[in-house]
């Protein structure tokens, strides 16, 4: 017996929501936050700052996504597509550029995130879920 706090509908109203917040956030001019958002990362992971707080900004959606029980292909496409949106509306954004290396950052996150919830159900559910 699984015990659920949220419908399956509120935890993908949750995503929508999560997913506006981190657009709006991907969105603010360069130079009004600091690079990184402040965070001091070590020196070797320092060139990958940026896709870090891409995967970071996207880990809490594929973990949504896969709690309102979408599938792993279907989440792909949503955040890739997503991805991409976000990649393309920093075009028109005063010192925001667009990167692919973003892209995959995004995918990254997201698709730990996913693997994170699986990981974390029964066998049985996991077994079922594949039929």
């Amino acid at each position: 017996m699984r015990f659920r706090v949220l419908s399956t509908r509120s935890i993908r109203s949750l995503a929508v929501v999560w997913s506006l917040v981190v657009w709006l956030l991907l969105l603010v001019p360069g130079g009004q936050v600091e690079p990184g958002f402040g965070i001091e990362l070590p020196e070797w992971l320092a060139p990958w700052a940026d896709e870090i707080i891409h995967g970071v900004l996207f880990l809490p959606l594929g973990l949504l996504l896969r709690l309102g029980a979408v599938a792993a292909g279907r989440t792909g496409l949503v955040v890739g597509g997503f991805a991409l949106v976000t990649e393309a509306s920093q075009l028109v954004v005063p010192g925001r550029s667009a990167e692919f290396s973003d892209v995959v950052g995004d995918l990254l996150g997201a698709g730990i995130g996913w693997w994170l919830v699986r990981e974390r159900q029964p066998r049985s559910d996991r077994s079922r879920e594949s039929e």
